[in-house]
């Protein structure tokens, strides 16, 4: 069974790798920003609008890149080639680091066998495949919660300060990763703080004077960031609450309820393409088989009143709720696959743990790993043949095409793009000049 599930992740690990320039297919903008600036903090140690060793990378239209993203990137563009696939293999790594996490903390808080579980579920989700193979900081807001819980969660068995200090950082830099976290995070630290005061009450005090002194202290910067910056009129220009609280927590609740339809979770996910595949749900089949196995176990087994690994089934469903709340407090999109991304990796510790509910059996687990087989191969074509096509609208390469091809004035037509960042980044890479260079001739161009 362990070997089964190692070959599978092992086969997911190399798929998520693969064919990253063509499928996707070209840069999305939000990519060919971000790598407009990394490229420059790379070449001359500034922002792409000439800011010296940012801390928030200017984005156009009032956004900001993380220092999360564009830092570590940074050493990418010193070694690679400047191409977005070589850009797209970190938040692939980020994601299979955030996988990481989820098996420490299945571990901890279970055992091998379901914490195994937890990273094929992972792996086979939909929702992380696609998050990791495009260039943007969504993925890194999932990473530093989860590696936060499982801090918190050693520190709390080994009543470690240090510990709990690395916990309180790992959530603070979840703050600044992607504002998906802004709603999930101080969610996820209130659930953990109640969770240390049932288990060791005088820790827990601790614990609380750790996180309410290092958290806000840490988060400084992004606080004052999102209350000076244009970032907040984005906000909010999206809030269900723009229309007064009454209506707000009305339509609140009716976002909510949508991230959690078995069309979006199983069978058709979210139907923006840079979100989701489709014709696939944002989980597996073997999320669904955990529901129908679980479920069931627990209603009606003699565990009823004790199931097993009770903690770690709470925290999943905790996770999971506090997961949807950055797409349910918006009004476009719903469901919304890509601010709800925190979501993906407490459902696949719920996943484990349902798993973890019914009787351990030969004929159950050949059942778990042959519908997890069969997804896998369905899911490397769906991929690889179906969505490469699907998704081409969502991807337009445009821009590319007329980068490598023979028009004299080709880096003119590309300097008066609405976007003079995404311009930069096509005239650096394909026309192999410096960040310098590039924003003088666009400067020249747009005057």
């Amino acid at each position: 069974m362990i070997l089964a599930i190692a070959l599978l992740c092992t086969l997911s690990l190399v798929l998520r790798f693969s064919f990253l320039g063509e499928i996707p297919g070209a840069p999305y903008f939000d990519e060919a920003e971000t790598a407009s600036n990394v490229m420059c903090l790379s070449q001359q140690g500034t922002s792409a609008s000439g800011q010296k060793w940012p801390l928030f990378a200017e984005l156009w239209g009032g956004n900001w890149e993380s220092p999360l993203i564009i830092y570590p990137a940074a050493l990418i563009a010193l070694v690679g080639d400047g191409s977005i696939a070589s850009f797209r293999l970190f938040p692939g790594l980020v994601v299979v680091l955030t996988i990481v996490g989820l098996f420490l903390i299945a571990r901890e808080l279970s055992n091998l066998r379901t914490a195994m579980f937890a990273a094929l579920l992972a792996f086979l989700s939909p929702w992380s495949f696609v998050a990791g193979r495009l260039f943007w900081k969504c993925p890194l807001a999932p990473l530093f919660v989860i590696w936060g819980v499982y801090l918190f969660v050693l520190a709390l068995r080994t009543r470690n300060t240090s510990t709990a200090l690395l916990s309180a950082l790992a959530f603070s830099l979840s703050l600044y990763s992607y504002q998906s976290a802004w709603a999930q995070t101080p969610l996820v630290i209130a659930f953990m703080l109640v969770l240390a005061f049932f288990q060791d009450r005088q820790f827990a005090k601790r614990l609380l004077v750790i996180f309410t002194i290092s958290v806000p202290l840490a988060c400084l910067p992004v606080l004052i960031l999102a209350i000076n910056g244009d970032l907040m009129q984005r906000v909010e220009d999206t809030s269900v609450f723009r229309d007064g609280h009454f209506a707000g927590l009305i339509l609140f609740l009716q976002n909510f309820l949508p991230h959690f339809s078995p069309s979006f979770l199983y069978f058709s996910g979210d139907t923006n393409l840079r979100h989701g595949m489709g014709g696939l749900g944002q989980l597996s089949w073997l999320d669904l088989l955990a529901l129908v196995l679980g479920v069931p176990a627990l209603l009606y087994s003699r565990r009823f009143q004790r199931p097993q690994f009770p903690i770690l089934g709470l925290l999943a469903i905790a996770g999971t709720i506090a997961g949807t709340f950055s797409a349910a407090l918006t009004i476009e999109g719903i469901p919304h696959a890509l601010r709800a991304n925190g979501m993906w990796p407490f459902f696949a510790l719920l996943g484990a743990w349902l798993i973890a509910q019914a009787p351990i059996r030969p004929r159950i687990d050949i059942a778990l790993i042959a519908i997890a087989s069969c997804f896998l191969a369905w899911f490397t074509y769906y991929h690889f043949a179906v969505y490469r096509d699907l998704s081409r609208p969502y991807f337009d390469d445009s821009m590319q095409k007329l980068a490598v091809s023979e028009d004299p004035t080709r880096w003119q037509k590309i300097a008066t793009i609405e976007y003079p960042y995404v311009a930069g980044y096509y005239i650096m890479h394909y026309g192999q000049v410096s960040c310098r260079e590039a924003f003088e001739f666009i400067t020249s161009i747009r005057k």
